[in-house]
């Protein structure tokens, strides 16, 4: 007959197994492992699993642990620092003093010949002759930018200072920009931002310096860039919702250290997301996405923005399927780009509306089966007698009051209105609450296309070879001396995006 003592050793290592306390001999192994440097200290098993307790077992399946005197686990070490994104810190005994020592993670890196970077080890040759190029560090850099002093006055271009990179950043050269509406909006007040601050958030350029810590990139590289630097850490992220990170350094308008690398006779200019109104710009590395360097930068750079919160809002967050029915409200840069996600999605029909002919136009040579002119009348009724009870998913891209009750009129039973303008902070619309109850009809948010950068970027590239994605009718070029100029074309209507081209050689 089991004794009482014994029963409860047992329920205790049931308990364990099931994601509960583990019991008292695995506890101590932990906390010794956790002292060790080897085992993060919020690590629970039943989430991510023991790196320490599973990494070694010997013969029988008894557990050998995973420190030795003479040597290091680099297998459990790996699982440690992946499940935690942090670097080792790793002890071992010295044994001519017999006292424990700390091994820094660069010294462990050569002895083992690793290259830990966000958290995954991989082999690194020593004969690589390209990491002198990476440690290489220049001084600070001068360089033209467009800055905003004032709301609601022009930018100015003007010589600045640029710092070198640090951990985990990169130098990029701009070889284009986009000029987007929200940039508009930061000028004109209605999503104001830190000032002095250098605008642009949808860019593409060539890498010319790295920091450290970063790998996977070299000078010379070259790459579009996400202007969403996800933490990796947070709620979200853990979700695979690195679009909605809750730790994003650009709302403090500096980077992810706090600080800023622009700066003019000792005062720091803020960033903008990748700051992209600038001959070179500081960035997060994970930001940047290699490319095919024969593919065209002054195309590529649309890909930030424009191209990916369009394509998104119509593939990721509406998930269109083929025979659906679609209506894009606003046929900016945003929402031609809708209406080519719908398009590649396999939409039967497919509805712009806006009140400038010529972007009408260009729906249709962009996917668009049917266009509507606003400014004639009544376009929820228009589109009603196209698609008789409504569209399945209507897309709102201009962020104001009127066009999104028009996008909420076009929805059809079931259907759905995707909201992906950015609205004024203050913006409020009324909705029947009734009908949508009754018809199960949704409205949602789309930011950023709901996008994973890491998976999107590559799809919407190979698009783009394939010549399913077409991005070469959108484009109207100009220089860094023409950004005001462009925003006027822009708030005009006359162009679908303009975009900054700069000097590259």
């Amino acid at each position: 007959m089991a004794r009482r003592g014994d029963r409860r050793r047992r329920r205790s290592r049931h308990r364990w197994k099931r994601g509960g306390r583990a019991p008292a001999a695995d506890r101590s192994h932990r906390r010794h492992a956790r002292d060790e440097g080897l085992l993060p200290g919020d690590l629970r098993p039943g989430l991510l699993g023991d790196p320490v307790r599973h990494a070694r077992r010997g013969a029988g399946g008894r557990q050998r642990h995973g420190i030795r005197a003479s040597g290091v686990d680099l297998h459990a070490l790996d699982r440690a620092c992946r499940a935690r994104r942090r670097r080792p810190r790793v002890r071992e005994r010295d044994d001519q003093r017999g006292t424990r020592v700390a091994r820094r993670p660069d010294a462990l890196r050569r002895h083992e010949g690793l290259r830990e970077h966000e958290g995954r080890a991989r082999l690194h040759d020593p004969g690589d002759d390209r990491g002198a190029a990476r440690r290489a560090r220049r001084a600070v850099v001068s360089i033209r930018a467009a800055v905003l002093y004032e709301f609601e006055r022009p930018l100015v271009v003007e010589e600045l200072e640029l710092d070198p990179p640090k951990a985990g950043e990169v130098l990029v050269r701009m070889a284009a920009s986009g000029v987007c509406h929200s940039d508009l909006h930061v000028v004109q007040g209605v999503h104001p931002t830190k000032l002095p601050v250098v605008l642009g958030h949808e860019g593409a350029g060539i890498v010319e310096e790295v920091g450290p810590e970063v790998a996977g990139l070299a000078p010379g590289d070259h790459v579009m860039l996400s202007w969403l630097p996800y933490c990796g850490r947070c709620r979200q992220c853990a979700r695979g919702r690195p679009n909605l990170c809750e730790n994003v350094a650009w709302y403090d308008a500096t980077m992810e250290d706090g600080t800023c690398r622009f700066h003019r006779n000792g005062q720091r200019i803020h960033h903008y997301n990748t700051s992209s109104f600038a001959e070179r710009s500081v960035v997060p590395a994970r930001t940047a996405i290699k490319v095919d360097p024969a593919l065209p930068l002054t195309e590529l750079a649309l890909m930030g923005c424009a191209v990916m919160t369009g394509i998104g809002a119509a593939l990721n967050t509406a998930r269109v399927r083929p025979g659906d029915t679609a209506a894009v409200v606003g046929c900016g840069g945003v929402g031609l780009n809708v209406v080519q996600g719908a398009r590649i999605g396999g939409a039967s029909t497919i509805v712009a509306v806006d009140v400038v002919p010529a972007k009408l136009e260009l729906a249709r040579e962009l996917g668009a089966t049917h266009t509507v002119d606003a400014s004639a009348g009544d376009p929820v009724e228009a589109v009603r007698d196209l698609v008789p009870g409504g569209v399945d998913h209507a897309f709102e891209a201009l962020g104001r009051p009127g066009t999104i009750e028009t996008a909420l009129g076009l929805t059809g039973r079931g259907g759905q209105a995707v909201l992906i303008g950015m609205a004024p902070p203050d913006a409020r619309v009324p909705l029947d609450a009734l009908t949508l109850t009754l018809e199960e009809r949704r409205v949602r948010g789309s930011w950023y296309g709901s996008c994973v950068p890491l998976r999107d970027f590559p799809f919407l590239v190979e698009l783009y070879r394939d010549g399913r994605l077409r991005l070469d009718p959108l484009i109207a070029t100009c220089t860094l001396d023409d950004v005001n100029d462009a925003f006027g074309r822009m708030e005009a209507g006359e162009t679908a995006r303009n975009v900054i081209v700069y000097d590259t050689n």
